[in-house]
């Protein structure tokens, strides 16, 4: 090799080192890649850890406590695949959600969304629950059935449950519309 960074192959003239790096495929718009093949490592992404605080500080000291959360960490990587499918429906679903729609598409559309991103496998991986989207009065767990004919209005508040499991935990996110607005809240429930 040169100065120049050239590698000199003998015949009379240099080649250039060329270095491939795979490049890791992005999701589409709308999302149709599996998270699993935008994280071919298998790791998915931490996002915010929280340390333990007062009485609860014990449990980082504690060799015992230690190596219990070494043993979690594929249960805890299999949350963070749950959650990263939601993070990218949550914001598809929030790029095409307006008033007018009919509620049945909205379903459907998060529903198929979440199908193809979890790469769903019957008890593996899939929906963890039928999509919940309730209107103004409604408290919470109703569907649209097939054939409904319920738009979404300006002036309606929604609430839009939905849910993914992985390996028997399940994870679930609620997004609130009020006014066209959007609210979210999370919960992850285990039933392991």
């Amino acid at each position: 090799m040169d100065s120049a960074g050239k590698v000199h192959c003998g015949v009379n003239h240099s080649c250039e080192r060329r270095e491939k790096k795979k490049e890791l495929p992005e999701q589409t718009d709308p999302p149709s890649i599996p998270v699993t093949d935008l994280f071919p490592s298998g790791e998915f992404p931490e996002g915010e850890i929280q340390q333990y605080k007062d009485d609860n500080l014990w449990r980082t000291t504690s060799e015992e406590k230690r190596e219990l959360e070494r043993l979690e960490k594929p249960m805890y990587n299999s949350v963070r695949r749950a959650t990263e499918v939601h993070r990218q429906v949550r914001k598809y679903i929030k790029s095409i959600l307006k008033p007018g729609m009919l509620m049945t598409d909205l379903c459907e559309t998060l529903e198929n969304t979440v199908r193809k991103l979890i790469s769903e496998n019957g008890l593996q991986a899939g929906i963890a629950f039928p999509t919940g989207c309730s209107l103004n009065w409604v408290a919470a767990h109703w569907t649209p059935n097939s054939g409904d004919k319920t738009v979404l209005q300006y002036d309606d508040v929604m609430r839009l449950d939905f849910g993914t499991h992985i390996d028997g935990t399940t994870l679930f996110y609620a997004i609130h519309l009020v006014n066209s607005r959007l609210c979210i809240y999370s919960g992850i429930q285990s039933n392991v």
